[in-house]
């Protein structure tokens, strides 16, 4: 079995995982308080769309991705397509959340650990991106 193949069959778990927590940021979010003006690290979230817009936008991305994994496991091809575009969706996210920190930790002077996570994050989605595409050349050779 050649490198790409073993890459291309790996678990979907990385893409479950940053969609539950994607959802859950969303309802987090929509919960009852300021979270975001609770935390000065999410400034600059907070500067490009209020609290119940990001709430909103990520319990859609998460639903959405969540849909496209079910679909992807469900039909006999799959659909690394929308696979790949919720992954693009997820890798935006976390890439907002990492430059807030980046943001934070500039500002302070002081680095914060939430740049170490979101960076992962956000470099997790981009690599699920990856994987469905290989898996979109291979399936429709």
């Amino acid at each position: 079995m050649t490198a790409l193949a073993t890459y291309s069959r790996r678990s979907p778990a990385l893409c479950w995982a940053s969609a539950a927590m994607i959802l859950g940021w969303g309802l987090t979010l929509a919960a009852p308080g300021d979270t975001l003006a609770a935390f000065p690290a999410y400034d600059l979230l907070e500067a490009r769309a209020p609290e119940n817009t990001w709430a909103l936008t990520l319990i859609l991305i998460g639903i959405m991705r969540m849909v496209a994994l079910i679909i992807n496991g469900r039909l006999p091809r799959g659909s690394p397509v929308a696979r790949g575009f919720a992954a693009f969706l997820g890798a935006l996210v976390w890439s907002q959340f990492f430059a807030a920190f980046l943001d934070f930790s500039w500002r302070t002077g002081a680095p914060s650990g939430g740049l170490t996570v979101y960076f992962v994050l956000c470099v997790a989605d981009v690599f699920s991106c990856g994987r469905a595409g290989w898996d979109a050349v291979r399936r429709w050779r």
